[in-house]
């Protein structure tokens, strides 16, 4: 029915009214709620088939409401293979990260190969902890791995309420 709709919009063919409306029908009864009436068609020109109506944005409304402020840090950790074969595990220190705030992380999984290929360190970590904790309470939970892997702090940055 879509792809009939859509060749209606180019006028290469007609969509029965009967056909359209048996479908909306059915749908209508699969879902929790009625269907809403189909909108009003718009008025359709040889110069503007699909009935193009520009929005007029400004920049002016995408100020930013509120003034950023530390709350905590960003940290970027992808493991070496070393830290690996020195028996060191990453879920234990992201562990001891999420102990010092709250944490949301995100795995980069982009360059794990097939099983067969495995043969070094592939995840790398994004983590955004919200924590009153200093620069040198996160280094301490890198210590013992500070040598064999890719690590950046920066300061993460979150709205401060603005007040009234």
């Amino acid at each position: 029915m879509l792809a009939d709709l859509v060749r209606e919009a180019r006028g290469d063919a007609e969509v029965e009214d009967e056909r359209l409306r048996a479908l909306t029908e059915k749908l209508a009864g699969l879902s929790e709620s009625p269907a809403a009436p189909p909108a009003p068609a718009q008025a359709v020109s040889e110069d503007d088939p699909f009935g193009f109506q520009p929005l007029t944005l400004s920049f002016d409304d995408f100020s930013p409401a509120e003034e950023p402020t530390a709350t905590g840090w960003r940290i970027f950790f992808k493991p070496a293979p070393d830290l690996y074969r020195r028996g060191n595990e990453p879920a234990r220190i992201l562990r001891e990260l999420g102990r010092l705030g709250e944490m949301t992380a995100q795995c980069d999984a982009a360059a794990l190969p097939m099983l067969d290929d495995f043969d070094r360190a592939y995840l790398a970590w994004t983590l955004d902890l919200v924590t009153d904790a200093p620069r040198a309470a996160i280094e301490d939970v890198f210590d013992f791995v500070v040598d064999d892997c890719v690590l950046a702090l920066a300061p993460l940055r979150r709205p401060k309420p603005r007040s009234f």
